[in-house]
């Protein structure tokens, strides 16, 4: 190509990005006006911020469709990092959104996160890998211009629909302060005339009537509709409540008959009208909903000190290499010469995040992926891990292994855990799609979203409580832990050796069960994986020790270590062979297709499980009628 040609995409590339940042920033401005002095709600804010991201990416991809094919090699490794954070903040949105939107509220907004189904494969194309010539192929300007648009035009329709919400709800609000306030006046009104009358005896204070006993009291219905009237306004948001009706209430009060209803009603309105004389001048709620984010912002943000932090500037994204339930991995290049893993955070996930951060940051071994640094920036979550050529476990077993890879993946991934228990990490979810294998196939463990400090039960029995059950993936999940029983690191060493079946068999442990029948098989029948015909008669018996019932049976890591290298060192000729065969030695019948589908996805820490959660009761059930079970 001429050189000029070159310098003349890489401008118009360049240019490009320019107008994309500043048409970024025109939209964030058009939105601040837009919902300016308009009711508002946290559903409608948090929508408005998707249908913003809906705009940018539409931007970004016309340009990218409007640039000449010259330009394409020119854009700014910074324009796809932006591309990536914008379409994942939709979803961070997204997930907001389904999280704290009342039923009324979802429903209706719920179409504006379902596009069609040319822009959902534009999304994933460029997501996986960045494929803008073939976008570009597939696509013209006019047509994607075209269908996007008609999508955030939907998108606004329910914006101002979601006014009309908020406007139907505030018009709510005032019609019942309004009624509340004709209940007070009435009950205030009511109450000075029969003080009024039953004066003897009882003096006057500031033009108001005092009762002299609560003898004197008003009638007890109209009692009952000044205290309807207070739990009407108490029930309120107290930034909802106008000053001058909780003066109106004060002051009611202050004149009724009723010593007891008073006492307790005027300590309630002082509690709620404290805030109000503190912060007389605050702005609306949105605005204090927002500085509160802000806050919380700034608290995560001393979660990633100076050293560790990576500006998404400094990312050139590749493709898509891994999706899991929390995060999705790219391969990038870091400052134009290092590659690294990216992983970004999906939408919901930031506690995962924080987590996977905390215990990466302190671990230093070669038999566990590395942290190289983080990106913050809200909504936006990422960690740049060391990339790992050789793709993960789970994927490599699909494929023939080269001779020796059992032995050598079995006493990295035992070397790495040992590593974790000496530290205080319980990785809870260990399993062959979360062990990853580098450019010599040495094995490195990662994932440590649902880890948490590996405390014994005892411990945690000291702390009035126990390690939260059901986390990690039932294939490879301890009994204690789908019993809802205490657990520590020996739950660890379970799914070890479910990940020593996989290496032999190059199939998941149960593969011919659905997950919650592999667990219910493993927790109440006692049953486990049946070992290939002829595996060495070492390896089923260390295999055994590690899935144990009981979990102090179980050797530590460190043990399991040394047992391999003596293993290996002890293993005959022809043992040696069996386990280098390079497909594995399959137990389940290959018609079904069991043993060659993707691992599920892990339970998330907590995470209510509706379909399993009469298995700990039944393993309970019949531990009580039967000992032996």
């Amino acid at each position: 190509m001429d050189e000029s040609l070159k310098s003349e995409g890489r401008s118009a590339a360049a240019s490009f990005y320019t107008c994309f940042l500043e048409y970024g920033h025109l939209i964030k401005q058009m939105l601040e006006v837009a919902c300016h002095g308009q009711p508002t709600t946290r559903t409608h804010e948090t929508f408005a911020l998707l249908n913003e991201e809906l705009a940018r990416e539409r931007g970004f991809v016309a340009g990218v469709l409007a640039l000449p094919e010259c330009a394409l090699d020119g854009l700014p490794a910074a324009a796809y990092a932006d591309f990536v954070v914008c379409l994942h903040a939709q979803r961070a949105h997204i997930a907001t959104l389904q999280q704290r939107s009342s039923a009324e509220e979802l429903e209706l907004v719920c179409p504006g996160w379902t596009p069609n189904a040319e822009l959902e494969a534009v999304q994933q194309r460029l997501l996986r890998t960045f494929d803008v010539v073939g976008v570009r192929a597939a696509f013209s300007l006019d047509t994607w211009w075209a269908f996007t648009t008609a999508h955030i035009e939907q998108m606004k329709e329910l914006l101002c629909r979601l006014h009309a919400l908020a406007a139907q709800h505030a018009a709510m609000m005032n019609a019942s302060r309004n009624a509340s306030a004709v209940s007070l006046a009435s009950a205030v009104s009511a109450s000075r005339s029969d003080s009024a009358g039953s004066a003897m005896g009882c003096g006057e204070a500031a033009g108001l009537a005092r009762p002299c006993s609560a003898g004197s009291a008003m009638a007890s219905g109209e009692a009952a509709g000044l205290v309807h009237s207070v739990v009407v306004a108490l029930a309120r948001p107290a930034a909802a409540e106008p000053e001058a009706e909780l003066a109106t209430l004060w002051e009611g009060f202050s004149a009724a008959p009723a010593e007891v209803i008073k006492e307790q009603m005027l300590a309630l309105l002082r509690r709620r009208m404290a805030p109000r004389r503190s912060a007389a001048d605050d702005r609306s709620a949105a605005t204090m909903a927002s500085l509160s984010a802000q806050a919380r912002s700034s608290y995560d943000e001393s979660l990633v000190p100076e050293s560790w932090r990576v500006p998404l500037s400094e990312l050139a994204f590749v493709h898509q290499i891994g999706h899991g339930s929390t995060g999705t991995c790219y391969r990038a290049q870091w400052r134009g010469s290092s590659t690294v893993a990216v992983k970004v955070a999906h939408g919901g996930s930031e506690s995962s995040w924080r987590s996977e951060l905390s215990f990466l940051a302190r671990l230093r071994h070669p038999h566990v992926v590395q942290l190289l640094g983080a990106v913050f920036s809200p909504p936006t979550y990422c960690l740049v891990l060391e990339f790992c050529d050789g793709g993960d476990l789970h994927d490599a077993l699909q494929q023939p292994t080269p001779p020796g890879f059992v032995m050598r993946v079995a006493r990295g991934v035992a070397s790495g855990m040992a590593y974790l228990h000496s530290r205080g990490v319980l990785h809870r979810d260990l399993k062959s799609a979360n062990v990853l294998l580098d450019r010599h196939r040495q094995p490195k463990v990662t994932d440590f979203g649902t880890a948490t400090d590996g405390v014994t039960n005892a411990q945690a029995r000291r702390r009035g409580g126990a390690l939260t059950a059901e986390t990690g993936t039932y294939r490879w999940m301890a009994p204690e832990v789908i019993n809802h029983e205490h657990y520590s690191r020996p739950a660890d060493v379970f799914s070890f050796a479910m990940l020593l079946f996989e290496l032999l068999s190059h199939e998941m442990p149960f593969a011919d069960l659905p997950p919650v029948l592999a667990a219910s098989a493993t927790a109440l029948e006692r049953r486990r994986p049946r070992l290939p015909e002829g595996t060495p008669v070492a390896v089923a018996r260390l295999m055994e020790q590690c899935w144990e019932a009981e979990p102090t049976d179980r050797p530590t890591f460190e043990v399991i270590e040394q047992a391999l290298v003596q293993t290996a060192n002890s293993l005959s000729t022809a043992e040696h062979a069996w386990l280098d065969a390079e497909n594995g030695h399959p137990v389940t019948a290959k018609a079904s297709g069991a043993g060659r589908t993707r691992g599920e996805p892990p339970m998330a820490a907590g995470s209510p499980q509706q379909d399993v959660q009469g298995l700990a009761s039944n393993s309970k059930r019949m531990r009580t009628m039967n000992p032996t079970v």
